[in-house]
C-alpha cells in the first residue's frame, strides 16, 4: 500500500505535465497558459524532475490533479473497485 501511495505522489506530476501540454494546444489566450506553467520544480522527485523538460505544471494544476485522483479512488472504493458508468 505504501509503494502505491509514494508512486502516486511521483507520477500525478507527471501526468499534470501532460494535461498543461494538451491544454497548451487548444488554449488560446497566452496569460491562460501562463497561469497553468511553472518555470520551478514542485516535486524535485517527481519522474518530471529526471526528465530534461522547461516546463512544469503550476501548483494549481498538481492540486487540481491530486484532487481528482482521490475523487476518482473514492468512487472505485464506493462502488467495489468497478470502473464507474457513463
Amino acid at each position: 500500500m505504501l509503494q502505491s501511495v509514494c508512486s502516486i505522489a511521483l507520477t500525478i506530476p507527471y501526468i499534470a505535465r501532460y494535461v498543461v501540454v494538451q491544454l497548451q494546444k487548444v488554449i488560446l489566450c497566452n496569460h491562460c497558459i501562463e497561469a497553468l506553467k511553472s518555470n520551478k520544480i514542485i516535486y524535485s522527485d517527481s519522474l518530471i524532475a529526471y526528465k530534461d523538460r522547461l516546463t512544469y505544471s503550476s501548483n494549481d494544476v498538481i492540486t487540481i490533479c491530486h484532487t481528482c485522483e482521490k475523487i476518482i479512488r473514492n468512487a472505485l472504493c464506493e462502488s467495489g473497485g468497478k470502473y464507474m458508468n457513463k
